[in-house]
């Protein structure tokens, strides 16, 4: 479940839910349900998206679990209306569990306006001379959070985990960073010849970096602590970026010393809704999700 912003226009945050084993077009292919809510928590009206309904134009692959995982993007392409990336972890496209992420691009009235899909060497994740790339058995989008702008390129990303990786021992798991591109085509960034590197990955191999450790209590009524670590002496500041990808709240810290550090910040003056509070030092960020429930 996310929350997907206010998809119809009447002020309200709606609600996208997944269904991986809805039966629509063969077994376990999977579904998405919008729900258009009402300001006292009851639903107005709802749309389902499969391989059968909301103009989704795709077959699914049977047992692939479309649904599995919804996380909102916002406006990706920039069309006024909020857009989904939306996990199928058990498809075998290229091999057998591989997993796969589309990026849906949402109408107003709840239909699909076009789809891309990110798997194995498609969309722009791995292929050519960037190789690097999924295996069989890595159920890849088992979870998934929006990450907003994390290179600060104009365009949300997208955190994925890949739970059964065997990079570093058997299923020990990775999550891959990937890099989005806006406009209408929802595929991993790379220049034309796809030689720069498109992804992160982030294992037991990386040094010790910039960490959002911990927000507490989550959800937040009033005020929330920051729970952080810096790896060098830094000039630390947040921000707080809404499901559109809009800066709504910033907090400066000034100048901290290396080692664990926490802020309180408050959030009496938002709205109730999901939000991505992203911690800035030495031109490095690191983000956490939080949920205001006034």
């Amino acid at each position: 479940i996310t929350d997907l912003g206010d998809l119809n226009g009447d002020g309200i945050h709606d609600l996208a839910v997944g269904n991986p084993f809805d039966d629509d077009g063969g077994f376990r292919k999977g579904a998405v349900w919008l729900l258009l809510m009402q300001s006292d928590g009851t639903v107005a009206d709802y749309h389902k998206i499969s391989e059968v309904e909301g103009n989704l134009g795709l077959v699914l692959e049977e047992a692939g679990w479309f649904g599995y995982e919804v996380e909102a993007l916002g406006d990706l392409n920039g069309d006024g209306t909020p857009d989904l990336a939306v996990s199928a972890p058990k498809e075998s496209y290229g091999g057998i569990d591989l997993g796969a992420v589309y990026i849906v691009f949402l109408n107003p009235d709840g239909t699909v306006l076009t789809t891309r899909k990110i798997g194995k060497n498609i969309g722009g994740f791995g292929g050519g001379f960037n190789s690097v790339t999924i295996s069989d058995n890595d159920y890849f989008g088992r979870s998934m959070v929006a990450l907003g702008d994390l290179n600060l390129d104009g365009t949300p990303d997208l955190a994925v985990a890949a739970d059964k990786d065997d990079t570093g021992g058997l299923n020990a798991g990775a999550m891959w960073i990937l890099f989005l591109d806006g406009d209408e085509l929802g595929t991993v960034a790379a220049n034309d010849m796809a030689v720069l590197p498109i992804t992160a990955r982030v294992d037991s191999e990386l040094p010790a970096t910039l960490a959002l450790r911990a927000v507490y209590p989550n959800p937040v009524r009033t005020a929330t602590t920051l729970q952080y670590v810096l790896p060098t002496p830094s000039e630390v500041h947040f921000t707080v970026i809404d499901m559109l990808g809009r800066t709504v709240a910033e907090q400066a810290e000034g100048r901290r010393s290396a080692g664990s550090r926490q802020a309180r910040m408050s959030f009496s003056g938002l709205p109730n809704g999901v939000y991505v509070v992203r911690l800035h030092a030495n031109g490095v960020a690191a983000t956490r999700r939080v949920m205001v429930a006034h």
